[in-house]
């Protein structure tokens, strides 16, 4: 799929992309759980589709986000689960969220990027905390 602009900024294009909507065949498709990212440029949700004969399911989707008020406006392109989005920063509650995974392998990348992110959290307080009193001692604190 390509690039769909349609909104004027981009708490418009979330709005529309979080609303909940209502096929004529009675599916009923509603995000559950929303959140962008750090860099404001990836939109992450769990969506729960219902059909009319009461079957649900719920997927994730990665929305590319991106735009600028005032001038060509905003827009988006789609990437489920299933299509396996090149970005690994989804929250890990929606992968607890939505247990039927088509895709283990991606699921899998999200986990080593949050282990990994994590580790180096860990490395980078430790760094400060080993400079901090080597600093004060140069100064003769």
């Amino acid at each position: 799929m390509g690039w769909h602009y349609f909104a004027d900024t981009k708490q418009e294009l979330i709005e529309r992309l979080i609303a909940t909507e209502k096929n004529s065949d009675g599916t009923t498709f509603k995000t559950i759980a929303h959140s962008l990212n750090k860099e404001g440029n990836i939109l992450w949700t769990v969506t729960c589709v219902t059909h009319s004969d009461g079957n649900s399911r719920k997927f994730i989707t990665c929305y590319l986000v991106e735009g600028e008020d005032g001038k060509w406006g905003w827009g988006y392109k789609d990437i489920t689960e299933s299509e396996h989005p090149g970005y690994y920063d989804c929250p890990l509650i929606y992968l607890k969220m939505v247990k039927d995974s088509p895709n283990q392998e991606w699921r899998a990348k999200v986990l080593a990027d949050h282990l990994a992110r994590k580790e180096y959290a860990k490395k980078a307080k430790q760094r400060r905390i080993r400079v901090q009193p080597n600093y004060q001692y140069l100064l003769g604190l």
